[in-house]
Formats: C-alpha cells, structure tokens, sequence
C-alpha cells in the first residue's frame, strides 16, 4: 500500500535556522521568505547547503500559507513525509527502542529526561530547551497521553528540537526498567522526595518528571530508584515542569563536574 505524502510547516526564524544547521531535512521541500525580511539571507545560505529551494513571497502570501493563527512570523518551511513518519518537522534524531540507544550511547555520566503525563506542547518545547543546553543524551515520551513533537514545540524550543534525541515508547515504566538495568538511576522528581541540596548525582542518570496536576503515574513512580524535591520558599506546592526541568539538569550536570 502506497503510503500518502502530508505536509509539515515549521514557522519561526530560530526553529528554522536550527532544524537546516542540524542537517536532517530528510524530506527537504521549500523555504518561503517574506519579500524584504531581515535576516533572510543566512536562512538562505543554510537553506543552500541542504538543497532546499528559497522562495520570496509577499507578506498576505506567506500569512495565508502559515495560517491565521501565525503573526508576526517570516519564515516557513513546507516539507513532505510519509503518514508513517512523525509528524514534527523537527529533524531530531529519534530511536525506535531503548536497545537502539543504549547501543550508541557511550558517556559514562548520561542524562536522560523522561516525561510521563506531559501533554502541554509548550512545556515539551520548553524541557526539549533545557535538555539540548544542559547536553541530555535522550528526551524519553510515552507515546500516549502525552504532547509529541509538532510546529509548537518546534517553535518553542527555539530550535532545540532539530538538536535533542528523543524517543517515544509505548510502556515508559518497562523502559525505565531497561535503563536501571543498564546502569542508570533513575530519579524521579516529586513533593515529599528527598531534597535537591542533599542529592549527589553521578554515573548515569535518569530524571522523571510528570504532570503538574497528577505527577508520575504509579508503575512510572515504583520503578524510580529514588524520589527527590526541589526545596521551595513560596506558597505554591510546585513548578512548572520545564522550569523544574532546567532545575534538576543544571543539578545533575554540576555534581558530575561538567562545569568543572
């Protein structure tokens, strides 16, 4: 059976900029740039080396194109994949199981970030930020009940999703459990655990973090070596996931010494 050709558009200059410099435009399509935009010629020179076709259009042109929902933005990108694909335009790297990555990954002092309930396409674009500057070697999805990469996350992760290996799994709990058996602990961030300024990370590590509302789920949460908090003064009783995301790296990457 012949599989359908769908279109992908990723509006935003950085998102664009990243996912052409990242060099993964497997599906290459076409570049469309607003006449008279301003910093049109390096998206252009980007655009070159990967063989994608620039093309200038008006600025009624380009809105009706991106879509009514879109402002301010100068740049899109249409490219074509298979239904089979996914959806994201993002050029990242994705493994098809735990085995493909623990195949490949090499670092001693690994950081993998999992989330488990987060459906917020912005919160993904934010975590998918903090885990491309604090050098996570995988961002880990459940492939249900869960946002996925689309044109929201790409933009915004400011192009971070074009950088960030991911890998989407249809039982985070059973890949959790292949990670510890590979040598990873995994800590799972919740209120109550043990509190970050008494943690000490080293040796490969695994952040789980859930929703705001409901947490972790519970075979996600029994399969956590250990729980840990990141102690607060305010009222409220916890973060926004991405703003405890880029917490708990910045943590993590500090106690291995890579900011030695």
């Amino acid at each position: 059976m012949k599989q359908q050709k769908r279109n992908q558009v990723i509006t935003g200059y950085h998102a664009i900029e990243e996912l052409l410099k990242s060099r993964r435009t497997s599906h290459p399509g076409e570049l469309y740039i607003e006449l008279g935009a301003k910093r049109a010629e390096k998206l252009k020179e980007l655009a070159a080396k990967v063989k994608v076709r620039c093309i200038t259009v008006s600025r009624d042109e380009l809105r009706r194109m991106a879509g009514p929902g879109v402002r301010h933005e100068a740049y899109i990108v249409v490219s074509s994949s298979s239904e089979t694909e996914r959806e994201s335009g993002s050029g990242a790297h994705e493994y098809p199981n735990i085995a493909a990555f623990l195949d490949e990954v090499e670092s001693e002092d690994s950081l993998v970030i999992a989330l488990d309930g987060v459906t917020d396409p912005h919160n993904l674009g934010a975590v998918l930020r903090s885990a491309e500057q604090f050098g996570a070697e995988l961002v880990m999805l459940p492939e249900r009940r869960s946002a996925h990469v689309n044109e929201t996350v790409a933009k915004t992760s400011a192009g971070a999703a074009s950088h960030v290996p991911m890998l989407q799994t249809t039982n985070l709990a059973r890949a959790l459990g292949e990670l510890k058996d590979a040598g990873f602990w995994i800590y799972g961030a919740e209120a109550g655990g043990t509190p970050l300024s008494s943690c000490s990370f080293s040796g490969r590590v695994v952040l789980v973090l859930g929703s705001e509302g409901k947490g972790m789920g519970r075979l996600v949460r029994e399969n956590c070596d250990e729980l840990i908090a990141i102690p607060m003064l305010g009222h409220l009783d916890s973060l926004n996931v991405s703003v405890a995301c880029g917490i708990l790296c910045y943590e993590v990457r500090r106690s291995q010494g890579r900011f030695d």
